[in-house]
């Protein structure tokens, strides 16, 4: 008994000690339950606008792409427009100096005179007008134009070549335009 006695107060404290607990575990459950509501609510009350601060986010996304997409869509059109009227109008020019180019190097003038007697028609009236008085002058020019032909056909072999690259790389650049729209 006297073992028990001297027990005693511990089995006492314990058993206060177990109360506490009994108290202190409900009042952590209330304030969990509180806890929980209140996180609940604030959920309920905030989920909604940041729902709509989402949407707006994603449209204000959504439109800078569709403006970006609008401006290289643009951005493209004009190039390939571009490319398309320089490579129509610069065609025409290298088909005809190629031809001129190649006569010359087959020592074929007669291109060549008339191509200068074009340009003379179209210069001032009076350098025409004094060409068709002094004939002994235009003979002399063109066979001065003969010979200059002939000094430079080598070069215009080089020129030749240099044109018709030129147009292999212009007809190689309309054909990648044409399957860069195509696709």
């Amino acid at each position: 008994m006297d073992a028990l006695i001297t027990k005693l107060p511990a089995i006492i404290d314990n058993a206060g000690q177990a109360s506490a607990r009994a108290v202190d575990e409900a009042a952590a459950a209330d304030r969990g339950a509180h806890a929980i509501d209140a996180a609940t609510a604030l959920e309920a009350a905030t989920l909604p606008k940041f729902d709509a601060l989402l949407a707006t986010r994603i449209a204000g996304f959504e439109s800078a792409r569709n403006h970006v997409g609008q401006i290289i869509a643009a951005a493209l059109a004009l190039a390939f427009y571009l490319f398309v009227g320089f490579f129509l109008s610069v065609r025409g020019a290298v088909a005809q100096i190629s031809g001129r180019l190649r006569s010359l190097t087959e020592r074929d003038t007669t291109d060549l005179r008339a191509g200068l007697e074009a340009v003379a028609q179209r210069g001032s009236s009076r350098t025409w007008t004094r060409s068709r008085a002094w004939p002994t002058r235009t003979s002399a020019s063109s066979e001065e134009v003969s010979a200059s032909a002939e000094q430079t056909s080598a070069s215009t072999e080089q020129i030749a070549a240099s044109a018709q690259e030129l147009a292999n790389t212009a007809g190689e650049l309309s054909r990648l335009v044409g399957a860069f729209t195509v696709a």
